[in-house]
């Protein structure tokens, strides 16, 4: 079959399915599909969306037992809904009615009115009364016209002429009606009929609208059956009443009030004048809430994948949970399901789970050359603040809090799952639970790290950190209020099943004093620093006789030379001498405010002791190696890295020199700022400014323009390693960006003999995105280019016409994401880069749904 042929088949297969699936639109606080709800009672007066509605009736829905209805004047036969006074009868403008009517409003307008009828109680209390300006009667009719209304116990009516049958108690209400009940307005409509003894009603003209969304429905007449009713040749849309970008044409329907659903037969679809979609039946849900029942469907098409259906289903049972099911199929490809759980407590706290499953048929698998066949996972979210007293039944006012983000897979696909144009540019996902309490000034923390990293071949290899535990005791006073103290210590499990794991302790005291002088324009701070800790790596959970390494780099090979001791001890004492300087000058136009601050830090004499693996032999080994020996490291399991010990470096002697300056408008607004740092290492034997100074600028010269910047420059290399460069512009019609990063992996590891260096960069890549109305038309578009691989990363350009109620777009683009591959001769699985070309097709009927179409070209695996 040709390309062109499948399109045609595909798009067909798609529009099929819409025309013969009966959808019910759920609404929750995810799916943020509106409804329609019929019963707005003031939706004439208050018709927000630009909707004429000059011949129109609003009502409430009718949940009386007050009602019934005839067509004519003197037949007491109940008619339905073919009757042919409601195809052919007139319309007159209606004039907004107030919402509420009070008492004394009932008796102004009952002063002067003559009394056509009426009835009272056993105990003289009024039960129905017929009042007008003028009075007739015709056999068994009383027929008050003139600012005539009607009242019994559950309502009360006004209209222009009220004709009221006293033996069949019909009532038939004409101009200008306006129908109460409990002093509200449940009822507008040019002509209205009904029998005070039943339940069958009729409303001449039928319109409803739905205030927040803007969504109405017309019909020239309805009847009403215990609170079912129905219409024929009624027309929906959200957009004004005369010529409607889109509507919905149906030759009848029906709206149960007390499940609240709308159903409408031989529904045509238009935009503008044109049919666009044909569907034998529509289901609708008018309440305000969440409904179970069919979400819209998502669609799509694929040369990989094939034509793409996921269809999903709400359940909603209670009020504090609900579900959603989404089977999905993926004609070239497979099929799936996916799972969607989510609940909130009685003290709104927010439960979210996830699971998927999806299976690749055999010959998508071999095309592809993918390591999985079935991709399935789970993910869970969750937080609460105070959960011990919410769940644990703690009396006590402990503040603590738990956060759960955790998520398991076997292959990264499972993050595609659930929508089909989902873009994905990751290939590790980082799972996280924290929990934590805090008594005045003590802080006790747990927190877990799970990493799923799919760029290893076995994920057993990769570190995690389960748990680490932390307890801080803030900044507090000691003996008296100018010397201050802190205390932080961290235990932390680096567990792995395959390869070295460790556990490590540290413990860190801050102590010392701040002074202000020269009248408090200077401060001085005198602090002193005591770092402690051990160290235990090993294969732990492996073989325990299997050693750790370092390197020995005087030999032409790359040499491993076992360490037989797998403890380690540090011991650490240094000082800090601080001037911070805090100045601000108010000129005429603008307001600058100055801060800089100069730090000395040394280790005391003899206070640094280590042994073992964090000898002074081992650390210093390791710092020296090379790029290959490193990039050598980091493809293995079992080589140590004490790089991560940050605190045993702590002792080196270093100058810190911060300076940053703001400038402020009249009105406090941010005009520029600048931040610079620049650290200088004395211990370094090769030049104490090889650590690269650190930049930050950032303007808004005008509103909505913001330029800023971040970079590191080496004085000693002359390069900048690192370089960030943003521009951005909004405003109400236009919004654009760029963007550039430019990242030097080695630029100042270098040769320490020769000096010679290798510059070599890590990222280096531009990214440009435009949005703006035009007038007539949307553009947007971006683009992301890799200057490292001349490679055009994203792309991607639409054009796009927006109204208040409809839309429609045209995109193409193309993308790169990760795919999990066999691809190495040993069977391994590795990282591969699917090229994504695409178009879509998109038609908003707002505020309905969103209908999309995309259909992907062939891929290219990199």
């Amino acid at each position: 079959m040709s390309l062109i042929a499948k399109k045609i088949f595909h798009f067909g297969l798609c529009l099929g399915l819409f025309s013969f699936i009966s959808i019910a639109i759920a609404k929750d606080a995810t799916h943020v599909n509106k409804e329609l709800t019929l019963g707005e009672l003031n939706a004439l007066s208050k018709t927000s969306n630009n909707i004429n509605t000059p011949n129109a009736t609003s009502f409430s829905s009718l949940d009386s037992n007050t009602c019934n209805v005839d067509d004519s004047t003197s037949s007491p036969l109940l008619p339905h809904i073919n009757s042919p006074l409601l195809q052919s009868q007139a319309t007159t403008p209606l004039v907004p009615a107030p919402k509420d009517i009070s008492k004394a409003q009932k008796e102004q307008r009952s002063k002067n009115l003559k009394v056509g009828e009426l009835e009272l109680s056993k105990k003289q209390q009024k039960t129905f009364e017929l009042l007008g300006e003028a009075i007739a009667r015709e056999g068994d009719n009383v027929i008050a016209t003139g600012d005539a209304s009607v009242m019994n116990t559950e309502l009360y009516a006004l209209a222009d002429k009220i004709t009221y049958n006293t033996q069949t108690k019909f009532v038939r209400l004409q101009g200008n009606v306006k129908i109460y009940k409990n002093d509200q307005l449940y009822l507008q409509a040019n002509q209205a009929t009904f029998y005070l003894n039943s339940d069958f009603v009729i409303i001449e003209p039928f319109y409803v609208q739905e205030s927040s969304t803007g969504i109405w429905m017309s019909a020239k007449a309805a009847a009403s059956n215990k609170n079912i009713f129905r219409f024929n040749s009624s027309i929906v849309s959200s957009c004004s009443v005369v010529s409607p970008a889109w509507r919905i044409d149906t030759s009848s329907g029906s709206f149960n009030k007390d499940k609240s659903i709308v159903q409408l037969w031989n529904a045509r679809i238009y935009i503008g004048d044109v049919p666009i979609m044909y569907l034998p039946y529509l289901r609708l849900s008018t309440e305000n809430k969440r409904t179970s029942g069919f979400l819209y469907p998502t669609t799509g098409s694929s040369s990989t994948e094939g034509f793409v259906y996921l269809q999903p289903y709400y359940l909603a049972l209670q009020d504090f949970w609900d579900m959603t099911f989404t089977p999905q199929v993926r004609t070239n490809r497979g099929g799936g399901l996916n799972y969607e759980f989510r609940a909130t407590s009685p003290y709104h706290d927010n439960l979210i789970l996830n699971a998927r499953y999806f299976y690749n048929i055999p010959e998508y698998v071999k095309n592809l050359n993918l390591v999985n066949s079935q991709i399935y996972g789970f993910d869970i979210k969750t937080s609460s603040r105070n959960f011990m007293q919410k769940y644990l039944g703690l009396k006590s006012g402990i503040d603590n809090g738990l956060y759960v983000d955790f998520a398991y897979m076997n292959d990264l696909d499972y993050m595609r799952l659930d929508r089909f144009n989902y873009f994905l540019n990751t290939s590790s996902y980082t799972s996280r639970v924290n929990f934590y309490t805090q008594v005045g000034n003590n802080y006790f923390g747990t927190n877990f790290k799970y990493f799923l990293n799919f760029n290893v071949a076995d994920n057993r290899t990769t570190l995690q950190n389960l748990p680490n535990l932390q307890y801080h005791r803030y900044l507090s006073t000691l003996f008296f209020k100018e010397l201050l103290y802190s205390i932080d210590y961290q235990l932390k499990n680096t567990y792995r099943p395959i390869g070295y794991s460790y556990v490590s302790n540290e413990l860190s005291i801050p102590l010392g004093m701040n002074f202000s002088i020269f009248n408090k324009f200077l401060s001085l701070g005198i602090w002193t620093n005591i770092y402690a800790g051990n160290i235990y790596a090993g294969n732990i959970y492996g073989n325990n006789k299997t050693p750790l390494y370092t390197f020995d780099t005087m030999g032409s090979d790359f040499v491993l030379n076992p360490v037989t001791n797998r403890y380690g001890n540090y011991l650490a004492a240094n000082y800090r001498i601080s001037l911070n300087l805090d100045v601000g000058k108010d000129y005429n136009k603008f307001f600058h405010a100055l801060q800089a601050s100069f730090s000395l830090s040394a280790p005391f004499a003899n206070s640094v002791f280590t042994n073992g693996l964090l000898g002074k032999n081992v650390v210093q080994t390791y710092s020296l190696l090379g790029t290959s020996e490193l990039q050598a490291i980091q493809n293995r399991f079992d080589i140590w890295d004490p790089s991560s010990f940050t605190s045993v470096f702590a002792g080196n002697t270093r100058i810190d020199l911060n300076l940053s300056n703001y400038f402020y408008n009249l009105n406090g607004k941010e005009l520029f700022y600048w931040r610079a740092t620049q650290i200088l290492n004395l211990d370094d034997t090769v030049s104490p400014v090889r650590t690269p100074m650190e930049n930050k600028l950032g303007t808004t010269p005008i509103d909505g323009l913001n330029l800023s910047t971040s970079f590191f420059y080496s004085f000693f290399y002359n390069v900048f390693t690192e370089l960030a460069l943003n521009a951005s512009y909004s405003s109400k019609r236009v919004s654009a960006g760029v963007s550039y990063y430019l990242k030097r992996d080695t630029a100042f590891a270098v040769d320490n003999l020769t000096l010679t260096r290798t510059i070599t960069d890590a990222s280096n890549f531009l990214r440009l995105n435009f949005s703006g109305d035009l007038g007539y038309f949307g553009l947007d578009g971006f683009i992301s280019y890799d200057f490292r691989t001349n490679t055009i990363l994203n792309l991607g350009i639409g054009i796009h016409k927006d109204i208040k109620c409809f839309g429609v777009a045209i995109k193409a683009g193309s993308d790169r994401t990760p795919i999990l591959t066999n691809v190495t001769n040993d069977g391994n699985s590795q990282i591969s880069v699917i090229q994504n070309n695409y178009v879509k097709f998109e038609v908003k009927f707002v505020p309905l749904t969103s209908v999309g179409y995309v259909y992907r070209l062939r891929p290219r695996i990199n």
